[in-house]
């Protein structure tokens, strides 16, 4: 007990809410972004954070055609979160799918297989430049109780706050959460 009561003094308590660091399946059901409908996975496990997005055919979800990933190394301080990029990549979910991507040279490949999953960290696919490996997105979290549940909220950018950079971190809460599973 003195023992317990030493580490104590020695090193201060944060808050709880400073202190917890989301673990676990985070899920943000089907929405439409912009103009696909997706569904998105947060995965966390202690460092290592997965966020998947599947976009579907129909606005009501029913219909994944391709999952979008990307996998992290993450650094927490507060409520701060830095994220590494380790991967990205992309898996078509259906023949039509997968030669079509064929047929525009999808992020330079034209050998795109239905459930295969395609790396393409660093590339540019379709005018979107996927992160590369070691790119450091600046984001900042906070989990929030709701009744029995716990939700992830995640910032979102601004035109003066992209994450790029420390300074131009995130510096709002994306409204829409993502649900622990």
């Amino acid at each position: 007990m003195k023992a317990l009561l030493v580490l104590f003094l020695l090193f201060p308590f944060q808050s709880l809410a400073d202190s917890v660091v989301p673990q676990g399946k985070f899920l943000r059901s089907c929405c439409v972004d912009d103009s696909d409908a997706l569904q998105t996975l947060v995965n966390t496990e202690n460092e290592l954070w997965t966020v998947t997005h599947t976009a579907f055919e129909e606005e009501n979800c029913q219909t994944p055609y391709i999952i979008y990933e990307v996998k992290y190394k993450s650094a927490i301080q507060d409520k701060n979160l830095d994220m590494t990029a380790l991967e990205a990549s992309y898996t078509p979910l259906s023949e039509i799918v997968s030669e079509a991507l064929n047929q525009i040279g999808f992020c330079g490949f034209v050998d795109w297989k239905t459930n295969e999953k395609k790396i393409v960290t660093g590339r540019t696919c379709d005018d979107f430049f996927q992160p590369r490996e070691g790119e450091i997105l600046y984001n900042i979290f906070d989990l929030k109780a709701d009744g029995d549940k716990m939700n992830l909220f995640l910032g979102m950018p601004t035109s003066s706050k992209n994450g790029k950079t420390a300074e131009r971190r995130f510096d709002k809460l994306d409204p829409r959460f993502y649900t622990k599973q």
